[in-house]
């Protein structure tokens, strides 16, 4: 692990998980976030959730598909991975919409 542990973090515009990642920015570490802005709610709900973290140094967001993403680049130098991407809500995330946020 390097002198300041980089962590990935996919799904980086959603709510709990811009909390989690400004909690690790202020205990030093460098933060990487992915998020593919799918069309599952609003653009510009994700991208308030990143207003906070943008202006952070150690902060870098990528704009990217998972299942299109480099990731062998992407995960270059990187020490803890947080596998946040989903799909909003519960109810949405089981049942017959379950393929569909299981394929992003």
């Amino acid at each position: 692990m390097s002198a300041k542990p980089r962590s990935l973090w996919t799904g980086a515009g959603g709510f709990i998980g811009s909390h989690l990642r400004e909690r690790r920015l202020a205990e030093g570490h460098e933060v990487v976030g992915l998020d593919g802005f799918i069309d599952l709610y609003p653009r510009w709900r994700k991208e308030s959730n990143l207003v906070g973290l943008l202006s952070r140094s150690a902060f870098r967001c990528i704009e990217a598909d998972l299942l299109q993403a480099d990731l062998v680049t992407i995960l270059d130098e990187i020490d803890l991975v947080f596998h946040q991407a989903w799909q909003r809500g519960v109810r949405e995330g089981w049942g017959t919409q379950f393929e569909d946020g299981d394929s992003r």
